[in-house]
């Protein structure tokens, strides 16, 4: 529902990803999710998880990388390009 991605999606193991039938999401070129099954150096077992509600937009800019992170989109969400999210973040 509503994913428009550009190219060089990766993931390690498989994220949590919720679009809603009205929600938007964006990715830009070379987006990467780190999602652990085993614990993390960090000491966090944990998958990604994207939530995106009706009518809000999430957009990703190119070169990003996110790491057991917490996204949930209620209205708009911009990440920028050349970012790096880490370990535990919630927005």
């Amino acid at each position: 529902n509503g994913i428009v991605y550009k190219s060089n999606l990766s993931s390690s193991g498989i994220p949590i990803i919720h679009i809603s039938r009205k929600g938007k999401c964006y990715v830009g070129n070379n987006f990467t999710l780190g999602n652990w099954l085993q614990i993390s150096a960090s000491g966090f077992n944990s998958k990604c998880k994207i939530e995106v509600r009706n009518n809000a937009i999430l957009n990703i800019g190119n070169n990003v990388e996110i790491t057991a992170v917490t996204i949930m989109c209620f209205n708009h969400i911009t990440i920028g390009n050349n970012v790096m999210i880490g370990v535990g973040t919630y927005i």
